[in-house]
């Protein structure tokens, strides 16, 4: 979070510009004072209603309760309390080692020491592998927060590129990818790049006190993430994030076919390769850390743009990263393997090349744009919507907003990076694409106007793959109440209130028009990165509102990309605007960490419908691999035990289709895919067990799963996990395994006399 960014960057605008300065500080009257006070208790409302709704009407009473979470909020706050009085220690070496002391007991406490290393060093490894591209074309290594930005999107270009070519000659597996990855290190060592976390380091050694709090805050908030990784699980990461050695690449490349039906498995996987050397490794927390951290470099993209916009406060920068951090909608979708962040960070990314582009009208801007753009397709395909507006907005805006003088500062050099990092990209996301068209026969299942181009141009979905309807027309009688849910009452959508949009966003311009002395305007040179800004907040807007989605209110996750450069509008517009008032800026500021702390608060027992992380004990030698602990133990729960071991033993990956209890069936050591899965795109395939096994010998599923009858109850009258209970092998299949509560069975090939 530099406060200054390398000067071969655009034409920075001046700090701010005010008409007139006369008289630094406006007089503090009652009447200011008044209001203050008002905007402070407007802060505090906004977060008691929405609390009390989560709380006294809504699901969250009984999880506050819990000891994990009143206990380990106590400790997250110890914590927090801890970093943040290690800042007055005058002697930065004790300073340093109290810290990393008191991080360590924090997370070996939640056994997440080990993986937290191991995410850090992949992210470092690919900020290293992206600086040494940059060195083959000639570029210097990284030097400010924005390098290093940059050298993310061509580290991940450059080793998706080479990982997907790998995977289609058979190297696929997470064993065989970390075995590439190995090959790259001597490349990345090479590059003699400084680590992105010691830059950091040493850019705060000349920061305030005030400053090194805010970031201690921050850094002791991404720790407390870290555990919460140990404990919140995803029905997405269950289903599919934590398993991708079984339903990516159980046959040994991501280009084999998979004999599974949801659409989910054929949707851009770019994210979900580059966690594949991470993952099988027996500890969930290992793969959603990564994008714990990949939070950290979406807050340091939103800083650059807010530096775009005029502010180079470092304060302000601090406080723009926890409201990214603590939002529960961006901090809960941290905890999951899955592309959310990865996307969202690859747009905002888009959004400042684009700006930059806009501003000099140089090929590099307009080529590093386009490669973000790529990558956040390739990502998840939330990021059409998205680009689309941007893109039109980029088209508007270049016509209205003249670019001013020519920026020559571009050299070879420069030209050729942007050229090595569109043309990486290219080849990551060509891969991609072609990964769901030979899959699925299509380059895209989804979005709904996407996909029906594809069948305007003669193309068809491919079987077994599946698709829904993803979104229905909206029924505009009840957007005003949705607005209002979403603001106060998010306990009333199912998906929101475990991924809370917030309402901060709608505070920190509001209170800053309140309390400013004088309008201030803008910088003209920021008109590019504001406008661009706009576009994707309507993309949001259009999201949201636009149709009606199958959960009420759609999910959090969906609106990253718009929060984001709602929340930079947000503080560049009052920071611009109290600039010249240090006490208005102070009563603002203040309200806004109010807000951090709320939404911290509701993070933390909200992610998932998991509250917290552990009671108080003093338990230090956990194993951070207990995955494994934990799927052994669920599996002996719902007596799956016995067929899992058995499913363990054959040779390569089994495919096993039916029902069974998802927390269990998904930590089954196989391909498993649920019949009420199936029947959400693919109903005819378990219309009846007769056409289930006709489905299984046609994509050569090799075992069904089916429950027994509960003693004492009509079997014929009762389903359980989807299924009809069955004493017997059905017609058509032999009995492989039983025990007092399964069935498992395997088709047998028709007599053909």
């Amino acid at each position: 979070m530099a406060a200054h960014d390398a000067a071969a960057q655009p034409a920075r605008p001046r700090l701010m510009r005010v008409a007139e300065d006369t008289g630094a500080a406006a007089t503090h009257t009652p009447a200011t004072r008044i209001r203050a006070l008002l905007l402070l208790v407007a802060a505090l409302a906004l977060c008691a209603v929405v609390a009390w709704g989560l709380i006294v009407p809504g699901p969250f009473g009984w999880a506050i309760s819990q000891p994990q979470s009143w206990q380990g909020g106590a400790e997250a706050a110890l914590l927090l309390a801890g970093l943040a009085l290690l800042q007055r220690v005058s002697a930065r070496r004790w300073r340093l080692l109290g810290t990393l002391l008191l991080a360590e007991f924090y997370l070996r406490r939640h056994a997440v020491d080990a993986p937290a290393v191991l995410c850090l060093l992949y992210l470092e490894f690919t900020l290293a592998l992206g600086a040494a591209v940059t060195r083959l074309c000639g570029g210097e290594r990284p030097r400010e927060g924005e390098d290093y930005l940059r050298a993310f999107v061509l580290g991940i270009s450059a080793w998706s590129a080479l990982a997907w070519l790998a995977s289609a000659l058979g190297w696929g597996t997470p064993v065989a990818l970390r075995i590439v990855t190995l090959a790259l290190l001597p490349l990345a060592c090479w590059a003699r790049a400084c680590p992105l976390s010691l830059h950091l380091l040493q850019r705060s050694r000349a920061w305030s006190l005030r400053d090194r709090v805010l970031l201690a805050l921050l850094a002791g908030w991404v720790l407390v993430l870290f555990a919460r990784a140990n404990y919140a699980f995803s029905f997405d990461g269950l289903w599919y994030g934590f398993r991708p050695e079984y339903v990516l690449t159980a046959d040994g490349s991501v280009f084999a076919p998979l004999g599974l039906v949801s659409p989910v498995h054929y949707f851009p996987k770019l994210y979900e390769v580059y966690l594949l050397p991470l993952s099988g490794l027996d500890d969930a927390s290992v793969v959603s850390g990564m994008t714990i951290l990949l939070l950290g470099l979406t807050a340091l993209a939103g800083t650059r743009l807010l530096a775009r916009l005029g502010v180079t406060s470092t304060t302000a920068q601090l406080l723009l990263a926890a409201l990214v951090f603590t939002l529960p909608a961006i901090a809960n979708p941290a905890l999951e393997p899955k592309p959310d962040i990865a996307c969202a960070l690859f747009l905002l990314l888009g959004w400042l090349f684009a700006g930059d582009w806009l501003q000099s009208r140089r090929f590099e801007h307009a080529a590093w744009f386009l490669a973000a753009a790529l990558l956040a397709g390739s990502s998840k395909l939330i990021a059409v919507p998205y680009l689309g507006l941007l893109v039109t907005g980029i088209a508007l805006t270049a016509v209205l907003v003249r670019s001013g003088q020519p920026d020559v500062t571009a050299t070879p050099a420069r030209n050729r990076l942007a050229i090595a990092a569109l043309l990486l990209a290219t080849t990551a996301a060509t891969f991609v694409i072609a990964r769901t068209w030979l899959l699925a026969g299509v380059p895209t299942i989804g979005p709904d106007p996407l996909y029906k181009i594809w069948t305007l141009f003669g193309l068809s979905l491919r079987e077994p793959a599946g698709t829904l309807t993803w979104a229905m027309p909206q029924d505009w009688a009840t957007v005003p109440g949705l607005i209002v849910d979403w603001l106060l009452r998010p306990q009333r959508m199912e998906h929101i209130a475990i991924s809370w949009t917030g309402n901060v966003w709608l505070w920190l311009p509001l209170a800053a028009l309140l309390l400013r002395a004088r309008a201030v305007a803008p910088d003209a040179s920021t008109q590019s990165h504001r406008r661009l800004a706009l576009f994707l907040i309507l993309a949001g807007i259009v999201i949201a509102i636009g149709w009606r989605h199958h959960a009420r209110g759609s999910d959090g996750n969906y609106f990253i990309a718009a929060l984001v450069p709602a929340l930079v509008l947000g503080v560049a517009f009052a920071w611009r605007q109290l600039y010249h008032q240090p006490q208005a800026r102070r009563v603002w500021f203040a309200g806004a960490l109010l807000f951090c702390g709320f939404q911290a608060a509701y993070a933390f027992i909200s992610a998932s419908w998991t509250p917290g992380t552990r009671a108080f004990d003093l338990v230090l030698d956990r194993s951070p691999r207990d995955t494994r602990k934990i799927a052994e133990g669920l599996l002996r729960y719902h007596g799956l035990w016995e067929i899992g071991e058995y499913l363990r033993t054959r040779p390569g990956v089994a495919r096993v289709v039916g029902c069974a209890p998802f927390e269990a069936a998904v930590r089954l050591p196989a391909r498993f895919e649920d019949f009420p899965a199936i029947a959400l795109s693919r109903p005819e395939y378990v219309a009846d067990l007769g056409t289930a096994v006709r489905y299984m010998r046609l994509f050569s599923i090799g075992y069904l799963l089916l429950p027994k009858p509960v003693a004492g109850s009509d079997a014929s009258s009762q389903l359980i996990h989807g299924c009809t209970p069955h004493n017997t092998p059905p017609q058509g299949t032999r009995l492989v395994l039983e025990n007092e509560r399964y069935l498992l069975v395997e088709p047998v090939v028709p007599d053909s006399g």
